[in-house]
């Protein structure tokens, strides 16, 4: 993906020498797409031992796209070989590089590639994919599933929230009904008291007025029998007194003999 993909989606023309691609086009015409794979292998095969030097990445990365193609520079290159470049290389004129084209297609050509081979490593290519695009739907229906499965989650989360905030409120509830249901039995309790006293009170008032009334009729009985003692005494007095009234005018009577009354007077007198 850093290197190869870029060589055989261009034809090797992304960063390539022009002179190298040239000669890469020449013989992907006569031999087919098989050369390209010809022309990565020997490429990698030149460089093997400065690539298993390299421990750093970005360098490994910078010059597996723009220094590659350097294993096949022209160190001394002939005249003829800078006349048949013409035009290729550096602007300046001063660093033109002129490069080894014909021994790279060489050893291109040297390279054996097995068309049975190829034809297995598409296959295997093809079926790579094939489970790779398995995998790849099947990640993304359990992606799916898991946004489906997250939002229902998230659902019961929320009801569960509310279930929890609901028992919350229902235990405080609870907790107040409990305490107003003891208060209230509390109440209860005291009004039964209060009623069982009231019904004593009230059992027991019908004997009281009773007691009270018969001591009132005992106490007016007694001042009755006081009332007519006295007043039999009061006649018991007034009789004595009209004894002695009697005896009074009796004996005034006898005292005046002379003293002569008209009969009504001495009706009177008598």
């Amino acid at each position: 993906m850093l290197y190869a993909t870029q060589w055989f989606l261009t034809l090797f023309a992304y960063k390539f020498p022009l002179q190298l691609v040239q000669r890469v086009y020449d013989l992907a015409l006569i031999e087919g797409l098989a050369a390209i794979l010809k022309f990565g292998i020997v490429l990698m095969q030149k460089n093997a031992q400065t690539l298993l030097g390299m421990k750093d990445m970005s360098q490994l990365t910078t010059f597996l796209k723009e220094k590659i193609f350097d294993v096949y520079v022209d160190k001394s290159p002939s005249a003829a070989k800078v006349l048949e470049s013409g035009f290729f290389g550096s602007t300046s004129g001063v660093d033109k590089q002129i490069y080894r084209a014909d021994d790279m297609v060489r050893d291109a050509c040297a390279v054996p590639v097995d068309p049975d081979y190829l034809a297995s490593m598409a296959a295997e290519y093809e079926e790579t994919s094939r489970a790779e695009a398995e995998r790849q739907t099947e990640l993304e229906h359990l992606r799916s599933s898991n946004l489906t499965l997250t939002a229902k989650v998230k659902a019961l989360e929320e009801r569960v929230q509310q279930h929890d905030t609901d028992h919350v409120d229902i235990a405080s509830n609870l907790v107040r009904t409990k305490v107003e249901n003891e208060s209230l039995s509390d109440m209860n309790e005291s009004l039964k008291m209060q009623v069982d006293e009231l019904r004593k009170m009230v059992e027991a008032q019908p004997a009281e007025v009773e007691a009270r009334l018969e001591q009132e009729m005992q106490r007016i009985m007694v001042r009755n029998v006081e009332v007519q003692n006295q007043n039999r005494m009061l006649e018991d007095q007034m009789e004595e007194m009209e004894r002695e009234m009697v005896a009074t005018k009796m004996h005034h009577a006898q005292v005046s003999p002379d003293i002569t009354c008209s009969p009504l007077r001495w009706k009177n007198v008598c």
